[in-house]
């Protein structure tokens, strides 16, 4: 049993060793760097983590099967080694997950390392005489900048490692501060966001559409969500919304959303305002729920709303969604009696074939393109 400030370690339990590749294992690796933190005396020590992953290896591992992912890492670790100094320790940590430690503090000798080691990864690997094609994502954390200690070491180039995997065409991210502060205010909201209903925390504006050629009477509303919790004071949509959508609470918002337009069109028709329609934003994520156009029907029909007072606005994003699932909403939706347009159209990826294929009716076309347009010929 060996013991120190940060792990309790069992070594005779657990092995020094990962049994596929021989490399040290994570255990084994975290006791390491551990003990050398702990054992240094210099006040001026710094060093490196790396972390490695290779992209879709499970996908090799449920195809081809676990002895052909076992036969790509043991190669994958030779190949580790072939790069290896005495100033790198390398381990396999998880599945498809390696680590070294890199006792320099040459920023351009660590970013050269793991220029090194995605080269490596992209040389074909050779199973049953066909290739396969693998990349890969190289987060690295630095201490004493990162982390004092391995854990939190492990943690920063983890993190790292992610914003490398979500940044198209980025392979190599060092860790900063900012990355660590974004994931904790993204927990935190989304944390809070969970009981943003029951809480009351949410509200509806409604911002006026005018005519261009007549401002002085409205001829539509858009809705917009806010949010104001009691620890975080007011969150932009921008902020909360994309987490929403990642976590499957836009569903349950979407809809809170909706019944609550209908409550405030039926409140406005009891004080006799002219009726004009709502447009309301819908994510991809409600629209590939395979009910959501009866859901939305019902809510209509609960609180007799004309479905021409409806506007249901949709993003580009819908082209990367369950293509099927949601031109049969859509559908359906037209068909009830509702308006469909597009917001920001032109921004990414949408083109003209979308005003067909999604039958919309409107499109918002971004600001980009308008902007300037009667100075700039180019733009008329």
């Amino acid at each position: 049993m060996i013991n120190n400030n940060t792990h309790t370690v069992d070594i005779k339990k657990i092995g020094k060793i990962d049994p596929v590749t021989g490399l040290y294992n994570r255990y084994s690796f975290l006791y390491t760097v551990d003990l050398y933190i702990n054992d240094c005396k210099n006040p001026d020590m710094e060093f490196a983590i790396l972390l490695i992953n290779i992209n879709g290896f499970k996908d090799i591992n449920d195809y081809l099967g676990i002895s052909i992912g076992d036969n790509i890492l043991i190669e994958f670790s030779k190949r580790l080694m072939s790069v290896k100094t005495e100033n790198y320790i390398i381990s396999r940590i998880n599945a498809d997950e390696f680590s070294i430690f890199c006792k320099t503090k040459d920023a351009d000798e660590i970013e050269k390392l793991a220029a090194e080691i995605l080269a490596v990864i992209r040389v074909p690997f050779v199973v049953n005489n066909c290739s396969l094609h693998l990349n890969g994502r190289i987060g690295i954390s630095k201490y004493p900048h990162d982390g004092e200690d391995v854990e939190t070491l492990m943690r920063s180039a983890d993190i790292a490692m992610s914003r490398a995997r979500e940044i198209h065409g980025r392979k190599i991210c060092f860790f900063s501060r900012e990355m660590y502060e974004e994931i904790k205010d993204n927990f935190l909201y989304a944390n809070h966001l969970t009981n943003s209903i029951s809480n009351n925390e949410l509200s509806i504006h409604y911002q006026p559409i005018f005519d261009i050629k007549d401002c002085k009477e409205i001829k539509g509303l858009e809705a917009l969500l806010r949010w104001e919790n009691c620890t975080l004071g007011r969150v932009g949509p921008d902020a909360f919304i994309p987490l929403a959508e990642k976590s499957g609470q836009i569903v349950s918002i979407g809809k809170w959303v909706l019944e609550n337009v209908c409550k405030q069109i039926n409140f406005w028709k009891m004080k006799r305002y002219k009726a004009v329609p709502v447009s309301v934003n819908i994510s991809v994520k409600q629209l590939e729920q395979i009910e959501f156009s009866k859901k939305a029907i019902d809510i209509l029909n609960n609180y007799n709303i004309d479905p021409n007072l409806i506007e249901l606005e949709i993003t580009e994003s819908v082209s990367s969604g369950d293509i099927a699932t949601i031109s049969n909403n859509l559908r359906d939706l037209k068909e009830f009696g509702m308006t469909i347009s597009m917001d920001d159209f032109g921004t990414g990826f949408s083109s003209l074939g979308q005003l067909d294929y999604f039958e919309l009716d409107k499109i918002k076309i971004d600001k980009f393109f308008i902007d300037d347009v009667i100075k700039h010929k180019k733009k008329q």
